[in-house]
């Protein structure tokens, strides 16, 4: 999780857009999902780690803050 975060630290304090930050966590995301033992889990997770960008920012835009 520590690693995670100084990624996307240093690439936000390198002027990375929010797209190329997501992309990079999503990644990570991928990585993390192969490493799930059970296959509907790791199913699921690949599905939403493997959401575009456009995707994700419409779905923020849909919850209530």
């Amino acid at each position: 999780m520590q690693r995670i975060i100084l990624i996307v630290l240093s690439l936000v304090l390198t002027a990375c857009s929010a797209e190329q930050v997501y992309d990079l966590s999503q990644g990570v995301r991928r990585n993390e999902c192969s490493k799930l033992a059970d296959s509907d889990t790791r199913e699921r997770c690949f599905q939403s780690a493997d959401k575009d960008y456009q995707h994700y920012l419409n779905d923020q835009q849909d919850k209530p803050y």
